[in-house]
């Protein structure tokens, strides 16, 4: 009987535990979150009227510079194809081979798509790496002011509109990162 006891008291303790583990993980992400938030807001106020003197003349080189940052690692793009549905650039890495695709669409909007245009996805005869579902050795980062540039928001709209002919009102890229022979 005590060790009926024990093992039910032992169970009750490790679920209050994974429950406040939870929690705890639920308010740290909100902190990550806001404080993420305030950071953008505080490199926007500090650029001041920069917005004013952008010029993008090569728009490969731009879209490989904010990549680099944002993986901290120099790279190499190809020209950057549109594709859509969703809408995405594709480029290819030249040293690794891998396509590297930039949607304003984050992984959860994608799965959204996805679940409406569920005969597409698998039809798998599709060009766009993002119509299709995300494998898990797909590298997913977003690109924005924090790790893109101080002037990536601002400069972005202008890169895509200059690449693609349409217009983009985010300040954020999704890169997502096939790696060779995956997608």
């Amino acid at each position: 009987m005590d060790l009926v006891v024990f093992i039910i008291a032992m169970a009750a303790l490790g679920l209050l535990i994974t429950l406040g583990n939870e929690r705890n993980r639920a308010a740290i992400e909100r902190v990550n979150q806001t404080a993420q938030e305030w950071a953008m807001q505080d490199l926007r106020l500090k650029r001041g009227t920069a917005e004013k003197a952008i010029e993008i003349r090569d728009t490969t080189h731009w879209l490989q510079s904010a990549a680099s940052k944002a993986l901290g690692t120099s790279i190499k793009l190809s020209a950057p194809e549109f594709l859509s549905d969703p809408d995405a650039l594709l480029c290819f890495e030249a040293e690794t081979g891998s396509r590297f695709a930039f949607s304003s669409d984050s992984p959860r909007e994608l799965q959204r798509n996805l679940r409406r245009k569920k005969k597409n996805a698998l039809d798998g005869a599709s060009v766009n790496p993002l119509a299709v579902k995300l494998k898990k050795r797909t590298n997913i980062i977003p690109m924005n002011i924090l790790n893109a540039g101080i002037l990536f928001d601002l400069e972005l709209p202008i890169a895509w509109k200059q690449i693609t002919g349409q217009h983009l009102s985010s300040e954020q890229l999704w890169l997502y990162i096939f790696p060779e022979g995956n997608g």
